[in-house]
C-alpha cells in the first residue's frame, strides 16, 4: 500500500479560551498512523488538544495540490496557514467522534453538539427481548463500556468480529474465546488490548449467555447494543444511564453512519494478519473450528 496524502481537519485547542479550526496534510499510508504523527507534530504550534473532526485522502478529492498553502513540520506532516478562531457556545462542548471512526470531509464540515450521547429502548412485542441501544462520543464511550459489561451477571460466550480492514471486501471473521471464561478475565483482555478492540474502527465484539437471556454488543460504528430478556437488568442499565447524564430518546441517530465516513485503527494497534494471529495465540477459534471442536467435545471422540 502506498503513501496517501491525508487531509485532517482538527479543532485546535490551544488554552482553555483559544481554540482554532486548523488543516493539516499528513503522508501516510493508513489514516491512524496519520493521525498520530498529526497530533505529535500539532504541538509544534502549540496546539495541547488535537481534536479531530474529518478526515480525507484527497486522492479521493480531486487533483489540486494544498501544499501550496501550508507549512512543513516535518518532511510528511503540514500545517495549512490560516487558522479560523474557533470558540464553543457557552457551557456547550464540541462532540468527538469515537476512535476508530470519523466523518468523511467530502461533504463538508458537520459540526455536532456535545450532547449528542442518547440511548433508545424498545419493550418486548413478539419478541421476548427488552433491548436498549446506545450512542455515545469518545467522551463517555470506554468508560459507558465496561461500566455496562460489569452489569451483566454473566457472561458465557466473547466473540469478536474482525472486518477487513481495507473495506475492499465483505470479508469479516469470527473468532470465539474458549480461554476467557470468567467477566473478569473478558475485561482484563479488553483493557490490555483497547486499541485493538475497543478503539478499532474494524472490530466488533459480542458478550453472550448459553440460554440466550443476554446480548451485549458493540459494533464496528462503537454502537452499543443490549438485548435481554432479564427486566431487572434492563431497568438496572436505564436507570444507570440516565445516571450518568446519558439522555434517553425517541430513535437513533448515528450521524457518522448517517454520513460519508472512514474507519480506522490506531498506530499502536496491530496488522489485520498480525491481530488475527495473536488472537489464536490468547485462546480464540475461528467459529467453525470451535463449533467443530464442541461437537467432538459432547460427543467423546475429542483428542486432547
Amino acid at each position: 500500500m502506498g503513501k496517501e496524502l491525508w487531509y485532517l481537519l482538527v479543532r485546535g485547542v490551544f488554552s482553555k479560551k483559544v481554540s482554532a479550526m486548523v488543516n493539516f496534510y499528513v503522508h501516510e499510508e493508513e489514516l491512524g498512523s496519520a493521525i498520530r504523527n498529526g497530533r505529535d507534530y500539532a504541538k509544534v504550534i502549540g496546539i495541547r488538544d488535537f481534536l479531530l473532526l474529518e478526515a480525507i485522502p484527497l486522492s479521493c478529492d480531486g487533483n489540486f495540490n494544498p501544499l501550496e498553502d501550508a507549512v512543513g513540520l516535518s518532511h510528511n506532516v503540514y500545517v495549512g496557514k490560516e487558522m479560523v478562531p474557533y470558540q464553543p457556545k457557552a457551557g456547550q462542548s464540541s462532540f468527538i467522534y469515537p476512535t476508530g471512526i470519523v466523518k468523511s470531509a467530502e461533504n463538508g464540515l458537520l459540526e455536532l453538539p456535545g450532547d449528542i450521547d442518547h440511548f433508545v429502548v424498545s419493550k418486548p412485542a413478539i419478541s421476548r427481548h427488552f433491548t436498549i441501544t446506545v450512542v455515545l462520543g469518545n467522551d463517555h464511550l470506554e468508560g459507558i463500556f465496561f461500566h455496562l459489561l460489569g452489569l451483566i451477571p454473566r457472561i458465557d460466550s466473547f466473540t469478536i468480529t474482525v472486518k477487513d480492514y481495507c473495506r475492499k471486501k465483505n470479508k469479516a471473521e469470527l473468532f470465539i474465546s474458549h480461554t476467557l471464561t470468567t467477566k473478569v478475565a473478558i475485561v482484563g483482555f479488553i483493557r490490555r488490548n483497547c486499541a485493538d478492540t475497543l478503539e478499532n474502527g474494524f472490530v466488533e465484539m459480542s458478550f453472550k449467555t448459553v440460554a440466550g437471556t443476554n446480548c451485549f454488543t458493540l459494533d464496528d460504528h462503537k454502537v452499543l447494543t443490549l438485548k435481554t430478556t432479564d427486566e431487572h437488568l434492563f431497568k438496572l442499565v436505564c436507570a444507570s444511564l440516565k445516571f450518568h447524564d446519558i439522555k434517553e430518546s425517541d430513535h437513533v441517530h448515528v450521524p457518522w453512519i448517517e454520513n460519508k465516513h472512514w474507519h480506522y485503527r490506531p498506530c499502536k494497534s496491530l496488522d489485520r494478519k498480525e491481530f488475527i494471529k495473536f488472537l489464536l495465540q490468547e485462546g480464540f477459534m475461528p467459529c467453525k473450528t470451535f463449533a467443530s471442536w464442541m461437537e467432538q467435545l459432547l460427543q467423546g471422540t475429542l483428542i486432547c
